[in-house]
């Protein structure tokens, strides 16, 4: 019983380790500034407050210009831009999602012969059958002791 619990609790090892990383990597992408942000007029994302007090009207400029070669582009509605927390989040989801499929396969109730139980000779449970084969006589001398 020892081996596939050691086996799967260092996949489990390994997924954590891997989970913490990607979250080490978004702490350091998100980047911790002290300037402020507000909702950009227009946009469906944040912008820093200092840079669009400091000039309004060229931000309107080039919001109008963005949006009218975007028009022409698509001739369609404008799509929303994703933002940096979004895509990070998406990425950590993805690494996440990884290492879940690896532990997954890793640990997976396969055709593995270690894994096959019987009905317990002498007992109302399931036990591993490699364990039962393996030593028959010990089993029924711990059967007979803890009677």
């Amino acid at each position: 019983m020892a081996e596939p619990e050691n086996k799967a609790a260092a996949v489990a090892k390994v997924a954590f380790a891997v989970v913490g990383a990607a979250f080490a990597i978004f702490g350091l992408l998100s980047g911790s500034t002290n300037k402020k942000t507000m909702k950009a007029p227009g946009r469906n994302q944040r912008i820093f407050r200092d840079d669009f007090e400091r000039d309004p009207a060229a931000y309107f400029r080039n919001l109008r210009k963005k949006e009218d070669r975007e028009k022409r582009e698509n001739n369609s509605l404008m799509s929303e831009p994703e933002n940096k927390a979004a895509s990070v989040v998406k990425a950590v989801l993805a690494v996440a999602g990884a290492a879940v499929a690896i532990f997954s396969l890793l640990s997976g109730s396969g055709s593995n012969t270690d894994n096959k139980t019987m009905k317990a000779p002498g007992k109302n449970e399931r036990i591993r059958r490699k364990d039962f084969e393996d030593d028959p006589k010990t089993y029924f001398q711990d059967l007979r002791n803890k009677k």
